[in-house]
């Protein structure tokens, strides 16, 4: 019976049973404990609900061990289960409430590896899987080690034998990484980019030194979109070589990008790092709706189509006109075979076809809004919808709704969604 429990508390948390019940931001204190290898966390949720509720349903990950979950000096009960999910179980002076702060006191266990780097996959701190929120972050590491994370860095102490970063994020993000490595790791370059201060931590290796040009090519970025679409909301972004995964995470202010495709870009491949600085507008900037309806097109299609306008606007409308053939040439190969679907039906980009669908195929397809709606409105569409939508999770009926505010017949969101759902490449 309680095996049942367990599952079916995993499967509510999962489907957000409670989307009137959201994580309004966090105080976070993690600590490296080296000797031990662990992370010891103070986190304190601000928790907010529109009705009264009898449990709190997190996703977190059940290999941390629980010292304990309080309101104010007053013990929360919980239930641990399944996998990677915890029930709070509200006393009469929580339930009633529409907001309150629950502070979690626990131990984050570590495997040993050279380098710490934590995402919200990792579930290293408790959250509903849609949420977005601000946060603050005090890091206490060794003398020799470095703390990262995503927002503002707020300043650095030390004490003896410790040091002491703070993050902050008055903005909303989508996760919060934590990222912990030996100072001598990495080579930090760092350039100041009208005000926004870039970060590139490359892995330090003799004979292996694209930081420079990276960076430049991060402030180019940065001021392309922050000229197009609007203000960039940190004053840091932060690239970070990692060894741990291939290709890119995204997120907001701090990306990690594989040792690959580092080695890709030296070799003359900028793609990945033009689609990783976009989707700090469109993707890590403007949130999708975790697997809704049009989710993988939001988050892949969308950061793809702007890092080919910023070659428009930098090689030229020839070098746009190319890419945008070599995508066309790649779909067609895949045009009428069976494992062909719409991209509205992509559920994961797990295979060529999929793959192929939202990078290519995605790309087209918002090459036509762009040309229907006009570049002067597809500009304007851009502006708004980053505007009124940026720090925020949104669906593609969002999507929609703000391109109708610039096409009033509702014509180009139409065939935006009949491309959506049909297979081959529009006319």
């Amino acid at each position: 019976m309680k095996k049942i429990i367990f599952l079916f508390l995993f499967a509510l948390t999962s489907t957000n049973l409670y989307p009137a019940v959201k994580i309004n931001s966090y105080d976070i204190f993690a600590k490296f404990e080296k000797a031990e290898n662990k992370i010891s966390v103070n986190a304190k949720l601000e928790i907010q609900s529109d009705n009264a509720l009898d449990t709190l349903l997190l996703l977190f990950n059940s290999n941390c061990k629980i010292n304990s979950i309080k309101y104010g000096k007053e013990d929360v009960n919980y239930i641990t289960g399944g996998k990677d999910s915890i029930c709070i179980l509200l006393n009469e002076n929580i339930k009633s409430l529409p907001d309150f702060e629950i502070t979690f006191n626990y131990e984050y266990p570590l495997e040993g590896d050279t380098v710490i780097l934590l995402d919200r996959g990792y579930r290293w701190y408790p959250l509903i899987a849609e949420n977005v929120e601000s946060f603050k972050m005090t890091i206490e590491v060794p003398q020799d080690y470095l703390g990262l994370t995503a927002g503002d860095f707020m300043g650095e102490k030390q004490n003896t034998g410790l040091k002491t970063y703070v993050y902050e994020s008055k903005r909303n993000v989508f996760k919060i990484p934590l990222i912990i490595a030996p100072e001598n790791y990495y080579n930090v370059v760092e350039h100041d980019c009208n005000g926004i201060k870039t970060y590139f931590y490359a892995i330090a290796e003799k004979d292996k030194n694209p930081s420079d040009s990276i960076n430049i090519d991060i402030c180019s970025l940065l001021s392309y979109f922050n000229k197009t679409i609007g203000k960039y909301h940190f004053k840091r972004f932060s690239l970070v070589e990692t060894s741990a995964f291939q290709g890119s995470n995204l997120g907001s202010s701090v990306i990690t990008a594989g040792t690959d495709n580092i080695k890709y870009y030296s070799s003359g491949y900028k793609d990945w790092l033009y689609m990783d600085a976009a989707s700090q507008w469109i993707c890590a900037g403007v949130f999708p709706r975790l697997f809704c309806k049009g989710f993988w097109f939001m988050s892949i299609s969308f950061p793809h189509y702007l890092r080919l306008m910023y070659v428009r606007d930098t090689e030229g409308e020839e070098a746009f006109e190319s890419a945008l053939n070599k995508l066309k040439d790649q779909y067609q190969k895949i045009t009428g075979s069976e494992n062909e679907m719409p991209i509205l039906d992509v559920d994961y980009p797990n295979t060529k076809e999929k793959g192929l669908a939202l990078y290519a195929k995605g790309v087209i397809v918002l090459n036509k809004l762009n040309n229907e709606l006009g570049n002067e409105n597809w500009i304007k569409f851009l502006r708004y919808f980053y505007e009124e939508y940026s720090g925020k999770t949104i669906t593609l009926d969002t999507l929609t709704d703000c391109i109708d505010k610039f096409d009033p017949s509702g014509k180009c969101s139409n065939h935006l969604l009949k491309m959506l759902s049909e297979k081959g490449i529009p006319e």
